[in-house]
């Protein structure tokens, strides 16, 4: 009820830059609790963020890893960016380290307190692994020490990527007893630091594809994957984007996030456009700016939904922002699939780190949620 009413005043106040659909009057459906698909949406949030990050960022494009592996990266590997260089072993980025330390806070207070968890990011800001210019900008507005933790959150220019990536355990407290206070926390999760009202639709549309994931036997088919984020996310959303600069295939476009997924993702799969290409300056593109990365997550889901492994080595080998694309698909499709569908050396060979020496703590938080709220 808190987090409502902060919710609430927020609205009111014009705090936020959300439209207030009926989504937040609804109760999600009951979802069958199988732990192994728990599993496999965390697993593969951390696993499809290790695969991507050592060519992640600058310097790094698909056709330089294609040059340089054969445009085939389909395990973990390290160079000397990364601390306690080992071949072959998975580390996280800041997709893995904000959402498992999102898990962390909610086992110790057994909901989530906004205010707890913004703390949380701020204690440990210098320890944040390639993190945004949001998360950043967020980082030093909490630092000034003049601002209430509500008013940290970036409104100008706050269309990354960085809040989308740490959605999932949010569901976690809320699939024994589902209420319309899931979409609450979802909110207020992505407000904390994004507030723009496309990562906030997209927020709460990513978490109902978990959420029907969950809860599905089959795998969608292409189409539903755009349908039902579109669904949920047109009502939600209030302002209009151009296609940034170096994007080259979208025209004179302007609009939503979901007249983009309307007008373009569902075209190019009609036309069979290479993933590849889509992705790419003469499609949408995929950097970590929402307007790219939902269409590009959408068109991963539509063209490898099937197969866990094909569509993260696909993401890991064709966006621009590899690391954040492959942890939101691993996390989707683990969510469908399973944890049983992640390649085992993937899972033995993750790090399970969310900071520098903590070794294991993905698999001892995924442990603990589990015991805490589903029994074990």
């Amino acid at each position: 009820m808190k987090n409502r009413l902060l919710l609430e005043q927020m609205w009111a106040t014009g705090q936020i830059h959300l439209n207030r659909s009926a989504l937040f009057d609804t109760t999600p459906p009951p979802v069958r609790l199988d732990p192994k698909k728990i599993e496999g949406m965390l697993l593969g949030l951390a696993i499809g963020d290790a695969l991507g990050n050592p060519t992640e960022g600058p310097g790094w494009n698909v056709q330089r890893r294609s040059l340089l592996y054969r445009g085939q990266i389909d395990n973990y590997f390290n160079h000397h960016r990364r601390p306690d260089p080992v071949y072959g072993r998975g580390y996280p980025s800041d997709d893995t380290q904000l959402s498992f330390w999102t898990v962390e806070q909610l086992l110790k207070d057994g909901r989530f307190d906004p205010e707890n968890l913004a703390r949380l990011f701020v204690e440990r800001g210098t320890e944040i692994v390639g993190m945004g210019r949001v998360m950043r900008t967020f980082l030093a507005r909490a630092g000034q020490g003049t601002l209430p933790w509500d008013q940290w959150a970036v409104s100008e220019e706050a269309s990354g990527n960085g809040a989308l990536m740490r959605m999932a355990p949010l569901l976690l407290p809320h699939l024994k007893e589902p209420s319309a206070n899931l979409w609450v926390d979802v909110a207020l999760a992505g407000r904390l630091t994004h507030n723009d009202s496309g990562s906030l639709a997209s927020c709460l549309a990513l978490s109902h594809l978990l959420w029907q994931c969950l809860g599905r036997q089959t795998v969608p088919p292409p189409e539903w994957w755009p349908e039902e984020f579109v669904r949920l996310a047109a009502p939600l959303e209030t302002m209009r984007y151009r296609p940034r600069p170096h994007t080259m295939g979208l025209g004179d476009f302007e609009g939503t996030v979901c007249e983009l997924v309307r007008t373009h993702v569902l075209a190019a799969f009609e036309a069979e456009v290479p993933l590849v290409d889509a992705c790419g300056a003469q499609g949408w593109n995929s950097g970590a700016y929402v307007p790219e990365t939902i269409p590009s997550l959408l068109y991963l889901l539509m063209k490898h939904g099937d197969n866990f492994e094909e569509c993260l080595v696909r993401a890991v080998n064709d966006t621009h922002d590899n690391d954040t694309l492959a942890s939101l698909a691993g996390t989707v499709l683990g969510a469908l699939h399973g944890v049983e569908a992640i390649p085992p050396q993937w899972i033995k060979n993750l790090s399970g780190r969310t900071r520098f020496e903590d070794n294991g703590q993905v698999f001892r938080l995924i442990a603990q949620a589990k015991t805490a709220w589903f029994g074990g």
